[in-house]
């Protein structure tokens, strides 16, 4: 993996290579892109996926790789220097703006002094955009299950308000690199370091393979920023839901990450990647309502 100001050129695996000509029909797609010129404004490096063999050009007449850095999974994000080598990369972009919203709501909290503090619920309103004249992506997981169970929470906490004030937030262009998170923590409505934690709930419906035994659900990253809010999502679902639960996901990263960022310790409920994810087939008659219920009463459960 090289790294520069322009962005990240990643060698795929073996499976996305089996699929290149379906990966150059998406990336021939429609983009959407967080167009906010602030210097403040959060920016992720543009990603290029490469071929192999453009990989081993690149690499040609270098020593190989460092010591220590024959890595695997998560850990191939630890860059390098090549020595010599000089890479441009030239693509035709037509630009069209358009407006995108993220909605939001506010409990205040009770306590004089904990009220200003927050906590943000979030999840997000876009789903997939149709590669195909005539689809239709319901996105009824991804993440229409999420944003019902942010109503859900934002009821509960409406009828009863907590010691801190909560925000609630539906954030737009989650499948366009977090876009709207981005876009709430550069220009955030309130003191950024007055946020304390997002609980973020990308996909609550649905059970990956891996997990159809028990039902178990993804609560990820939480120990990225502060190992000390793994521990308390832990023991509040221990003394409250009691659903089964696992910390590790390698593709469970949504809205949270925008927090993260920053500094501020999230977890993100996740369904993980089951057949149906970014697809039309998506629909609601596949949901687990129950599941979803459960895993929004958690989610209130840790916001109070």
């Amino acid at each position: 993996v090289g790294r520069g100001a322009a962005g990240i050129i990643v060698l795929p695996d073996p499976d996305v290579t089996a699929a290149w000509e379906d990966l150059r029909s998406k990336t021939g797609s429609p983009t959407d892109e967080y167009a906010d010129p602030s210097p403040a404004a959060l920016r992720i490096a543009g990603l290029f996926v490469t071929k192999p063999a453009f990989v081993r050009a690149l690499f040609a007449g270098q020593l190989g790789v460092p010591p220590g850095m024959e890595l695997v999974g998560d850990e191939t994000t630890k860059g390098f220097e090549l020595t010599g080598v000089t890479l441009s990369l030239h693509a035709a972009i037509t630009d069209v703006s358009m407006p995108a919203w993220n909605v939001l709501g506010l409990v205040r909290g009770t306590d004089p002094v904990a009220r200003d503090e927050y906590v943000v619920v979030s999840a997000h309103l876009d789903s997939t955009t149709p590669r195909k004249p005539g689809e239709v992506y319901n996105g009824a997981d991804d993440d229409a299950s999420g944003c019902a169970g942010v109503m859900e929470v934002a009821r509960a906490v409406a009828a009863r308000p907590l010691r801190r004030s909560v925000i609630f937030a539906l954030f737009t262009g989650e499948e366009a690199a977090i876009a709207g998170s981005r876009h709430f923590v550069s220009r955030c409505p309130v003191p950024l370091e007055k946020i304390v934690a997002d609980v973020d709930m990308d996909m609550i419906g649905r059970t990956d393979e891996a997990s159809q035994a028990d039902r178990a659900h993804y609560a990820l990253d939480s120990d990225r920023i502060t190992p000390e809010l793994s521990r308390f999502v832990r023991e509040v679902n221990e003394r409250t839901v009691r659903w089964p639960l696992k910390y590790e996901n390698e593709s469970g990263n949504s809205d949270n990450l925008a927090f993260d960022f920053k500094g501020i310790p999230g977890v993100s409920f996740y369904s993980g990647h089951h057949p149906d994810v970014n697809k039309p087939t998506d629909d609601p008659e596949k949901l687990d309502y129950d599941k979803a219920e459960k895993i929004a009463r958690l989610a209130y459960e840790v916001t109070a």
